[in-house]
């Protein structure tokens, strides 16, 4: 009897995990806002200006991994086994290219990226905020484009000379492999 029932819960079971739901995974982007409604709005513009100063670094940390500024001086003590930074890393000689590439182990590549694309976007669109006067729409791009260059700088004092898109915004399509850094004069100039 136990057996039946076991078989038998074992096979209802089955005909649960069998059947679709597929209406749940059909999403509707519909209530999602466009870039035209984002930037028609003063408060949805100022706040995607906030979001684009949300990637600046906090140099002065240096156990939150992003932390550059302290360990530039030769009296700095900075990580330990017990909390090995990007830092304790280079010191002891465990950082290579086969570290794990994320914030945590000093990879900031994407992070700056994606501040510049927002930074790129916001440039590109605040002109649609009518809310706000011509003279502050033009204050708000000025910090844009000021931020931009200063992830530009922060890519640089971090890789050296980086792929810069410039006023355009990045090709989504672009493969690593396929592309080159700029060359130097041009990452300075533009930055």
């Amino acid at each position: 009897m136990k057996k039946t029932l076991y078989i038998l819960s074992i096979a209802v079971m089955a005909l649960f995990g069998l059947t679709s739901c597929d209406s749940y995974f059909d999403v509707n982007l519909e209530d999602q806002a466009t870039m035209e409604e984002i930037f028609s709005k003063s408060t949805t513009t100022r706040q995607y200006l906030a979001h684009c100063y949300s990637f600046i670094p906090q140099d002065e940390r240096p156990n939150n991994y992003e932390g550059g500024v302290v360990t530039r001086s030769d009296e700095a003590l900075f990580g330990s086994s017990s909390n090995p930074t990007v830092w304790y890393k280079f010191r002891q000689g465990d950082y290579s290219s086969a570290t794990p590439t994320s914030i945590q182990n000093g990879n900031f590549w994407a992070k700056y990226y994606k501040g510049i694309a927002q930074c790129t976007t916001f440039m590109e669109n605040v002109h649609l905020d009518l809310e706000d006067s011509e003279e502050l729409r033009n204050v708000m791009a000025a910090e844009a484009r000021f931020l931009r260059a200063f992830y530009y700088f922060c890519l640089f004092r971090h890789y050296g000379p980086v792929i810069v898109w410039g006023d355009q915004p990045a090709d989504q399509n672009a493969v690593g492999k396929e592309l080159d850094r700029d060359p130097l004069e041009k990452n300075i100039n533009f930055i």
